[in-house]
């Protein structure tokens, strides 16, 4: 998840603060401290093999070697 400053709505950036990293808004001067880990995963929804290759019906016209 990306974080955005709550007054200006711009992504925050990350910077190195006095002790410690901290995200920063580059419009404003919201600061807010990375006090834990900030991490996630988003896994993709995998098509379907008949999907990918088109099905049965896609390679009737396809050219074919002798």
């Amino acid at each position: 998840m990306l974080p955005f400053c709550p007054n200006c709505g711009t992504l925050l950036a990350v910077e190195e603060g006095s002790n410690c990293l901290r995200f920063g808004c580059t419009t404003c001067p919201f600061i807010r401290p990375i006090t834990s880990k900030v991490s996630s995963r988003v896994y993709p929804k995998l098509k379907d093999l008949d999907e990918v290759l088109g099905g049965p019906d896609a390679w009737k016209s396809a050219p074919t070697c002798n």
